[in-house]
């Protein structure tokens, strides 16, 4: 709840709701609408939101309002009342009191962890060869990191074996391949598609490759937004072919956005097949989502709901021990980090999670004297932040997030990387990654042999193609 406060001090109290601490909040920020809505038919409005939170026992139980522009806002105190009808199983009087009285007076402080040395790398791991030329930072040769042009652009996703032989890039859904360590990137074919609830894709596409040598390829559906269809490649990303459908939610008539997939690269099922997770936001809230496979992707099971807000944005990571993490993003300004079991063993929140911190988001909807780099339209539905989770290939205890935040001056956006060694999320106090000196925006992180991998995307000035630079020497032109 302190981090709760800490987005809206002035517009948070702190009362007593069934009996157990609670916090309340009435404020009026930005409405936020879907992602594909088009800014010049929907401009940026300010609406009412309400929140809830209430700390009963070891939970934290949300009550979140989003009204629609317009709305009478007698309607955000009808759903505080509602919030305040919370029937929970009965506290202690005397030690509730003094939890608030803490929490007013500000004696409750979120935890830090201390400081971690980490012992020098000598020199970099030799790279392989490359056949590409070096970008400067304008995107021109001669920058002093190899870069490739692939086909496609915003949007990105990469995925690449263990070996580093094989790649698969996809951008805006035109999917390339490289099986020479990344010197050629041709397009792959795609065979076959959804025949339910429709054969309409979408965009959104994500790609990962499993220890069994298969890529995957997920895309999100199209009338109705409603399902996710994936499609799998057994001949390292030259051809993929539709397996079914990773996610479908037309049957309830939810709407779904926004979706990644990634596999555990070290833990095969019990049946020598690999694990697949998906994430992806649902619903007119857009919270996150998450729900896996034991059998290559051939079935699915149940949905699971991890620790997210309105907008989640949801990414997902899988560590060496196969524990299951996800990051989301709580508009306006929030990320929760939350953490299962394996898919074989029933994708079970652990103890402990989720945890949460605040940051400075900014998002389409601010957009001033033209796009944001990064941002394909330039609307209220969009997001900077991009918040995305990672674990050290060699300690699994060891996990990386990362995301944009507005920096200090209001003036641009600044990389935020965070980590944590004790695997329960409680993550150290964030370094600014490396920035490209013309609108960087969403972050990206990878973790390899106890080094940080943070990239940033950005617009090349003058072009209309974007630029995936990762610290500390590696750019590709997307």
């Amino acid at each position: 709840m302190i981090a709760i406060r800490s987005q809206y001090p002035d517009a948070t109290t702190y009362t007593l709701i069934g009996g157990w601490p609670g916090l309340e909040r009435k404020v009026e920020a930005p409405f936020q609408r879907a992602g594909e809505i088009d800014a010049e038919n929907y401009k940026p409005v300010n609406t009412l939101q309400t929140l809830t939170a209430v700390a009963v026992k070891d939970s934290l139980v949300r009550f979140d309002t989003l009204l629609q522009p317009g709305a009478d806002h007698e309607r955000g105190d009808e759903a505080l009342a509602m919030a305040r009808t919370l029937s929970a199983p009965s506290a202690n009087p005397t030690t509730t009191q003094q939890e608030i009285r803490k929490l007013k007076s500000s004696a409750i402080a979120p935890k830090t962890s201390p400081p971690r040395t980490y012992a020098n790398i000598s020199s970099p791991p030799a790279q392989g060869p490359r056949s590409a030329k070096p970008l400067d930072k304008l995107g021109h040769a001669g920058g002093g990191a190899a870069a490739e042009e692939v086909e496609g652009r915003g949007e990105i996703d990469a995925a690449a074996s263990l070996d580093g032989q094989y790649f698969v890039t996809d951008a805006s859904c035109g999917i390339s391949y490289s099986s020479d360590g990344g010197v050629t990137f041709p397009a792959s074919n795609i065979s076959g598609g959804p025949t339910s609830p429709s054969t309409d894709l979408d965009g959104d596409c994500g790609v990962a490759w499993g220890p069994s040598g298969t890529f995957y390829l997920s895309q999100l559906g199209d009338n109705p937004v409603e399902f996710v269809a994936l499609y799998t490649s057994t001949d390292h990303g030259a051809n993929f072919n539709y397996v079914t459908n990773a996610v479908d939610r037309s049957a309830l008539g939810i709407n779904v956005d926004q979706p990644h997939v990634a596999t555990d690269h070290w833990n095969l099922s019990a049946t020598n097949q690999d694990q697949l997770y998906v994430v992806w936001q649902e619903t007119g809230n857009f919270v996150s989502a998450l729900a896996c496979s034991t059998d290559g992707g051939s079935t699915w099971g149940a949905p699971v709901s991890p620790a997210s807000g309105n907008f989640g944005y949801p990414r997902v990571a899988v560590g060496k021990d196969g524990m299951v993490y996800v990051v989301s993003r709580s508009w306006p300004n929030q990320v929760y980090l939350d953490k299962f079991s394996s898919c074989a063993s029933g994708l079970v929140e652990q103890p402990g999670f989720p945890f949460s911190g605040s940051f400075n988001d900014a998002y389409g909807g601010t957009c001033t004297g033209g796009p944001i780099a990064g941002l394909d339209r330039c609307n209220d539905g969009n997001t900077l932040a991009s918040p995305v989770i990672a674990v050290d290939d060699t300690d699994p205890n060891h996990i990386y997030m990362a995301l944009a935040s507005m920096n200090a001056s209001q003036t641009g956006q600044d990389i935020l990387v965070q980590d944590s060694w004790d695997s329960r999320g409680s993550l150290r106090s964030p370094r600014t990654a490396p920035r490209l000196p013309f609108g960087s925006c969403r972050g990206l992180v990878h973790g390899a042999e106890q080094r940080i991998l943070a990239g940033t995307i950005a617009d090349l000035p003058g072009t209309r193609r974007r630029t995936l630079t990762i610290s500390p020497a590696t750019t590709w032109v997307v």
